[in-house]
């Protein structure tokens, strides 16, 4: 029998508990208000028609799903990312969505026998993917004996976009073989100044993440000659991309280089077609096949139109490729848009064309469509132009595109990764301003209006200096450049820091800081002491490509937050892709005690082909100086964009319901700081050959 409590003590045992529990539950709350805030991903769902669609699947590749209200509405926590949504009666789309964007997902309706096609752009897995050679050597992404899975990874930023459509189609510009570093070898087109090779372990990682059918019909494939062409052929059936099914536009001989890749989905048949217009004739030994020779098919128009033709005959949906035009050209060659144009005559549904390693724009007219450029998807070049790309979605229903969808990316350390945010609105606005037809941008995205159920609204703008438009277009606006040039991330599943500038984690003198935000969460701080007898400088990685005469205008938030700084931007100016500049001119920044913008226009010089800004700051002569930096912008006032606009205009938009249009343009206050065509002047920072 156990001992009985005192009398009266009852209460003060319960009493005891109470402030027990009440201390656990204050410690709790106080530890829970302390954690930082999971960020929060809100998103709507609408059909074309603005329609909201309800309890459709929301998930992303790292398993957090979710199910939308009856409003559209989604919500999930954590980090952005890539969200695949799939409804009942609808068709399936994948993009990226990120805390505090817009995250809209607009669907198509699926109706029977409707096909979905993905295409990206230019892909191979060799040269600096092994070993950056211009950088002494230094290890690559991948060993030449990597299996199929470390070459996935390398796709791992896109991977949901490439899975999510009936059939998937890459050019693939490389010899696929067994020794993949032997450039050089007795089998090696040597003459090449690029020649490329990857192992057999990367056909199979494009088969593994999504990729259906690959075009060979480029001036790549060749570059190990017969022995490496038959080779490429059985590794890429090994892969399970057999010629005449999951690979064409290549082959031991003409005959067989112009036979279609066939493919069914939905009880349609696909027909995939290629050549290329790049023979290299110029080199002893061409890309092309004959009839007795290996190679690419090359593009004529008889063999063109008939290959179309009989496709036509056999299949429902034709996808032509014309692998040409001009390298870094964003503009359609002539000889392009007349095969792209002889094509579509023929019978193709769409022509999706490669070889430019930049995107271009894209024509929609009567059901059918083209691309001028795809771009690169994975590819180790380092010409700034390249890194901007996107991954196109198609819906064919009948023989008719009845939707597309463009999804932006960047290529950062040669890999792709979907972006978010104003990223993706640079890039999806770029594709507007290049292309023609009913084309939508929305929420970092470029849609297709087939079913012209948008409106288009005109706004005019007042006359000031200049406006930083948020949506629609209007005749003379200009490109940004310098897209990543905010320093906010918005990668997905990364935190790079300032992509693509020389701005790395550890730097103590140069390093992203959110009391350097003019905008946003970051910008870059500078910090020079007395003690150190170099400048600071702050710039892209890579040199901009422009053209002669090209009018420019840089803008630069900037200021002081310790000291008296003395700050400089530099403009160098290339006549060439690699090697010293030729000239350079410079400009003080005035910085007072708050922000500055300042405002630089230039002309680029005679025999340009690059420019590279540089922000200097000095050591000064007594104690420490520190500058902020943020939203560096350089605008080309010829190239077509529908970023910027001088002196006010008609802005031109088309929007979808239910969304309202954002403000059409915000006027930018700056400081002009003009500068004469720079003079000649010593020789300015060395870059690394770019190719």
């Amino acid at each position: 029998m156990g001992r009985s409590a005192a009398p009266g003590s009852a209460p003060w045992v319960v009493l005891a508990a109470v402030v027990v529990v009440l201390s656990l539950v204050a410690g709790a709350l106080f530890w829970w208000s302390g954690r930082p805030e999971r960020p929060s991903i809100e998103g709507r769902v609408f059909g074309p028609s603005g329609e909201p669609v309800a309890n459709a699947s929301v998930r992303t590749p790292d398993g957090r799903s979710t199910h939308t209200t009856r409003g559209g509405g989604f919500q999930l926590d954590g980090e952005p990312a890539w969200v695949t949504v799939t409804a009942d009666g609808w068709l399936s789309r994948s993009r990226v969505v990120a805390p505090g964007e817009s995250n809209l997902v607009r669907l198509a309706p699926r109706r029977p026998g409707t096909v979905t096609l993905a295409f990206g752009g230019d892909v191979m897995f060799g040269r600096r993917f092994f070993g950056a050679r211009d950088e002494g050597g230094k290890r690559g992404l991948l060993d030449p004996d990597d299996g199929a899975a470390a070459h996935g990874r390398l796709l791992a930023g896109v991977a949901p976009m490439l899975a999510d459509a009936d059939i998937t189609a890459v050019n693939l510009e490389t010899p696929i073989v067994d020794d993949p570093t032997g450039l050089r070898s007795a089998t090696s087109a040597s003459t090449k100044s690029f020649a490329f090779a990857s192992a057999p372990a990367a056909a199979v990682a494009l088969k593994d993440v999504g990729v259906d059918v690959v075009d060979i019909a480029n001036n790549h494939v060749f570059d190990r000659l017969q022995p490496g062409l038959e080779e490429t052929l059985g590794n890429l059936e090994d892969a399970g991309l057999t010629p005449g099914r999951g690979s064409f536009g290549a082959g031991v001989d003409a005959r067989r280089a112009w036979e279609p890749a066939l493919r069914e989905a939905h009880g349609q048949r696909v027909a995939f077609v290629g050549c290329t217009t790049v023979p290299g004739d110029v080199q002893p030994v061409s890309n092309v096949a004959t009839r007795t020779k290996g190679g690419a098919a090359r593009c004529e128009p008889r063999r063109l139109r008939g290959a179309v033709e009989r496709a036509s005959r056999d299949a429902d949906i034709v996808v032509a490729m014309v692998h040409g035009g001009e390298e870094y050209g964003r503009t359609p060659s002539p000889v392009l848009r007349d095969f792209s144009d002889l094509a579509l005559a023929a019978g193709a549904t769409m022509v999706i064309n490669h070889h430019a390693h930049v995107v271009g724009g894209l024509r929609y007219a009567d059901g059918r469509l083209t691309a001028w450029s795809m771009g690169n998807l994975l590819f180790d070049q380092t010409v700034w132009p390249t890194f901007e790309s996107y991954l196109l979605k198609v819906a064919v229903h009948r023989g008719r595109v009845v939707s597309a969808w463009l999804e932006p990316m960047r290529l950062q350390d040669y890999q792709p990764t979907g972006v978010s945010g104003a990223d993706a609105d640079w890039v999806a606005r770029g594709a507007l301003a290049r292309s023609r037809g009913p084309w939508v941008a929305e929420a970092g995205s470029l849609w297709l209006d087939a079913t012209d159920g948008g409106r288009v609204m005109t706004t005019r703008l007042a006359r000031v200096p200049l406006t930083r438009l948020r949506s629609g277009c209007a005749a003379g606006a200009g490109r940004e450049l310098l897209w990543t040039g905010d320093f906010e991330p918005r990668d997905v599943d990364s935190d790079d820091a300032a992509p693509l500038w020389n701005v790395t984690e550890g730097d103590p003198y140069r390093y992203l800081d959110g009391d350097a935000a003019h905008e946003g969460a970051r910008g870059v701080l500078l910090h020079r002491a007395d003690a150190h007898a170099e400048d600071v400088l702050l710039s892209p990685l890579h040199r901009i490509p422009v053209l002669p005469g090209d009018r420019l205008t840089l803008l630069v938030d900037h200021r002081s937050l310790f000291g008296s700084p003395d700050a400089s931007v530099q403009l160098s100016w290339y006549d060439a892709a690699s090697g010293g500049s030729r000239h350079q001119g410079t400009v003080r920044l005035r910085s007072g005690g708050g922000w500055t913008t300042s405002r630089i226009d230039v002309t680029a010089p005679r025999r340009t082909v690059a420019v590279q800004p540089f922000i200097r700051l000095q050591p000064p002569d007594e104690g420490v100086s520190q500058l902020a930096v943020d939203n560096v912008r350089l605008i080309d006032w010829d190239q077509p964009g529908c970023d910027f606009l001088q002196a006010g205009g008609r802005v031109r938009q088309l929007t979808l319901p239910p969304t309202a249009p954002r403000a059409v343009g915000v006027p930018v206050t700056a400081t002009a700081l003009p500068v004469a065509t720079p003079s000649a002047l010593p020789r300015g920072p060395r870059g690394r050959a770019e190719d």
